[in-house]
């Protein structure tokens, strides 16, 4: 039924090393948490429900999103801002800023090799 979705509610990452990517998520992304209990949080993402859970791999190599199937795109009002940000909390860059039809992108990796995106448009 066309219509019948309208927005996606909720998203989970599952991690190798819970401790580190909530760090990651928390201090390094800065994003607020909303709930936590052992191995499992949850942060605000304005709409969106983005949590972690314990029990992924780690992956040395960053992850191709192609072949794991998701690929997580945060929206930013600043890309260059944010990048310079992140860069001075060490957050490991796969991607700089590139443009794109839709807008500019960069890419981090989290913990586990997970490949995600910010976007500016």
């Amino acid at each position: 039924m066309p219509g019948m979705i309208s927005n996606i509610k909720y998203v989970c990452v599952y991690v190798s090393d819970f401790e580190k990517s909530l760090s990651f998520y928390k201090d390094g992304l800065g994003l607020a948490v909303t709930y936590k209990e052992d191995g499992f949080a949850q942060f605000d993402t304005d709409g969106t429900i983005l949590s972690i859970e314990k029990g992924g791999e780690k992956s040395e190599a960053p992850k191709d999103y192609r072949k794991n199937g998701i690929l997580i795109q945060f929206e930013v009002e600043d890309l260059e801002k944010a990048v310079g940000t992140l860069k001075s909390k060490n957050v490991k860059f796969t991607q700089d800023i590139t443009e794109m039809d839709f807008g500019r992108i960069a890419v981090i990796i989290d913990p586990d090799g997970n490949q995600l995106q910010l976007l500016e448009q």
